[in-house]
């Protein structure tokens, strides 16, 4: 990562359910130096 921000949230594999069936995303998060909570999930 370029700016260097640390990573707030370590990459995880989270499990939500959707109707009838559960999708299953990896997601990971940043706080950057304004204070702004970002995150990424694929």
């Amino acid at each position: 990562m370029k700016a260097n921000y640390p990573i707030y949230r370590p990459l995880t594999k989270r499990k939500f359910r959707v109707s009838d069936h559960y999708i299953y995303p990896h997601e990971f998060a940043v706080l950057d130096p304004n204070g702004y909570f970002l995150r990424f999930s694929e």
